[in-house]
């Protein structure tokens, strides 16, 4: 048999055999091998970013979300430069859209700018959606539905298996059978705790005319002022007036909530029409796009059920605004498309790169009409594509053309 190489993996397994310590496991740190004889492959560090729990140690202290103190960019069609900065070492700075976020005690970043641009396209689609929800499984058959975590710990994506397995059956449980479909929505509180808004499918009416609102309204505010005897006396009272199915309902998700560890729940049938409840959702989005927190970064603000969804949903978010400024942008793609002489847009990554809306998106919108027509020209003399005839105004009821500039007059001439 042949001897190892010294220094390789199978020579330091024989110096560890030969000193009596076993290999270090997979993942473990310098703290893990404190005591360890030196040498050996007890001695190396873990290679393995999948297994070992040092990953992150030192990614973790670095923010999720990266702020700058300084922006330059687009604001209303003009383009402008901004500085922000932080007093008593804060963290404060601009995303990627210009908008200012501030760091609370908390650790959860605050933004008070409104919404970006993807930020409103998803809530418009939510809304959307939300009508089709309703009108699909009946506004009589849906409810809304709160869910909080009982402390801050947990994390999104854990309580997206939770939902997972509060629904499924089996392991001793029925689960929740009656969710026919769903709509979740998350709203990370400022105290950095996650909070759930959920529209829900039943196969049940819960008849929301007979439910006791001024009841239920009433009791809120009883237990907002402290007051738990009036409390609990309503709640009796708006409790008789919902449906046994709906009572079964709290029931069964009572005993869930508990079974996983979560906090307060709340289930209640749809009081308003479709609109007014997508509206509703559709506000508590906007208000939880205003928080981030960093460890929250990449999990699901808004999700659907994916099995059934395809019977009720009207639109995702990758869509264009009807407006003018809208239309006026992909009229200057159309010709930035002819003149590097393409027709599509995955023509213009392959000859502009990937990132060209970014990095043509103030020439589009901010440079004046001559300055990009000469811009054109040298696109096309640089790709041999075509210019675009110039666009056309209208003047009452008149419709004119651009008048050639004394560029366009001279090499008509000479041509």
């Amino acid at each position: 048999m042949l001897d190892p190489l010294p220094g390789s993996l199978a020579d330091l397994r024989v110096q560890d055999r030969a000193a009596g310590t076993p290999a270090t496991p997979a993942g473990c740190g310098p703290e893990a091998r404190a005591g360890w004889p030196a040498g050996g492959s007890s001695a190396l560090p873990c290679q393995n970013s999948n297994n070992c729990p040092q990953k992150g140690t030192e990614e973790a202290r670095k923010p999720g979300y990266k702020l700058r103190q300084k922006w330059e960019g687009l604001d209303f069609g003009q383009q402008v430069k901004k500085t922000v900065t932080g007093t008593d070492g804060e963290r404060c700075g601009f995303d990627s859209s210009g908008r200012v976020w501030q760091e609370t005690p908390e650790g959860t970043l605050l933004c008070t700018d409104g919404l970006s641009a993807s930020d409103a396209k998803r809530a418009y689609s939510l809304r959307q959606n939300i009508q089709g929800f309703t009108e699909f499984w009946k506004h009589e058959c849906c409810g809304f539905m709160t869910l909080t975590a009982a402390s801050k710990v947990i994390h999104p994506k854990e309580f997206a298996q939770i939902w997972h397995d509060m629904r499924k059956t089996g392991r001793g449980h029925a689960g929740l059978p009656w969710v026919r479909s769903y709509v979740r929505v998350l709203e990370p509180q400022l105290r950095g705790s996650p909070h759930w808004h959920l529209c829900v499918a039943t196969p049940y009416d819960l008849n929301p005319q007979a439910f006791d609102w001024q009841a239920y309204n009433d009791a809120r505010k009883a237990w907002a002022r402290g007051d738990r005897a009036t409390h609990r006396a309503l709640t009796r009272q708006y409790s008789a007036s919902a449906t046994p199915e709906l009572r079964g309902l709290w029931r069964e998700l009572r005993k869930t909530c508990e079974r996983y560890g979560l906090g307060r729940s709340e289930f209640l049938p749809y009081r308003k029409e479709a609109g007014a409840v997508a509206n509703y959702v559709g506000g508590y989005l906007e208000s939880g796009l205003m928080f981030r927190r960093d460890e929250w970064k990449g999990v699901r603000r808004i999700e659907y059920d994916r099995t059934e969804s395809s019977k009720w949903k009207r639109c995702g978010s990758a869509f264009g605004w009807v407006s003018p400024g809208a239309a006026r942008w992909r009229e200057r793609v159309g010709e930035l498309a002819r003149a590097v002489g393409v027709d599509e847009e995955t023509g213009l990554s392959r000859v502009l790169g990937p990132r060209w809306g970014y990095q043509w998106r103030t020439a589009i919108v901010t440079a004046m009409e001559e300055e990009w027509r000469n811009l054109l020209s040298v696109i096309v003399w640089k790709h041999g594509g075509k210019m675009g005839p110039k666009p056309k105004i209208k003047v009452g009821a008149d419709v004119l053309e651009w008048f050639p500039s004394d560029r366009e007059t001279f090499e008509a001439f000479v041509a």
